[in-house]
């Protein structure tokens, strides 16, 4: 397996160097950098003046077709998913791709802002994995309803979630 990692241009060199790193350390595997893309016009939904994080995944399926490993995306605008009013990022485990979005995450202090970007990645590649929710308030795989629980959680798996996954 490797990861593929694709921004918006609003997205800094730095956030995606940091992911790169950490992702290798985290995971064992490759991770590349790939390109850059643009958020296709009809995501966005202007009574909610936020953008639908799945028909960019749809986008992302069409435009950057992967025979192997996996694809995460990394944007900088506001995300929700049908039925809930924001979300930090989403996966979709049958096309292997997934989105990010740092929008919510910032922070003035670069090492909490670094640490929240490993933890919405980490989580996501989780899912495309196959891993779900996790109970433990301390995993990665914890649903974070707020940014106290992505600062709260770690960036790594806990113990039952790690051995869900044979390579890591």
């Amino acid at each position: 397996m490797d990861i593929s990692i694709v921004k918006t241009k609003e997205v800094e060199d730095k956030v995606i160097n940091h992911l790169i790193l950490r992702l290798k350390e985290i995971f064992k595997v490759e991770v590349l950098f790939i390109g850059s893309f643009e958020i296709p016009d009809e995501a966005y939904n202007f009574s909610r003046n936020q953008y639908y994080s799945t028909l960019i995944l749809d986008y992302l399926n069409i435009k950057f077709p992967l025979k192997s490993g996996i694809l995460l995306a990394v944007v900088d605008i506001d995300l929700f998913a049908l039925g809930l009013n924001f979300i930090f990022g989403e996966a979709n485990i049958l096309t292997k791709k997934a989105i990010i979005s740092i929008y919510r995450l910032k922070h003035k202090d670069e090492r909490i802002f670094l640490s929240r970007v490993t933890k919405e990645a980490v989580h996501e590649i989780g899912h495309l994995l196959g891993l779900k929710h996790c109970s433990n308030p301390n995993c990665v795989m914890f649903f974070s309803n707020s940014i106290l629980d992505t600062d709260r959680k770690s960036e790594v798996f806990c113990d039952l979630c790690r051995s869900k996954i044979d390579f890591i």
